[in-house]
């Protein structure tokens, strides 16, 4: 038995609430990832230490709430 290609979309789905983007608006967003991978201030790598360390915070809240037998994780500095 052979199969079908998936069409997409998927005729039989209900449609997206989400309206599809236009060109000029594709075009923009493709311009500011550009823009983005362009930037060389060091601003992100000077904020991602902070901005894991907050994520691992929360995350061992989490665990320490859920399964406190769960390791913490060793590069959260408390």
């Amino acid at each position: 038995m052979t199969s079908q290609p998936h069409l997409y979309p998927d005729p039989s789905s209900p449609p997206s609430p989400i309206p599809p983007h236009s060109p000029e608006a594709i075009a923009q967003m493709v311009k500011l990832l550009d823009e983005w991978m362009e930037d060389d201030s060091g601003y992100d790598e000077e904020t991602w230490p902070n901005l894991k360390a907050a994520l691992n915070l929360e995350r061992d809240e989490v665990r320490d709430f859920i399964n406190p037998q769960i390791p913490k994780c060793p590069d959260v500095v408390r």
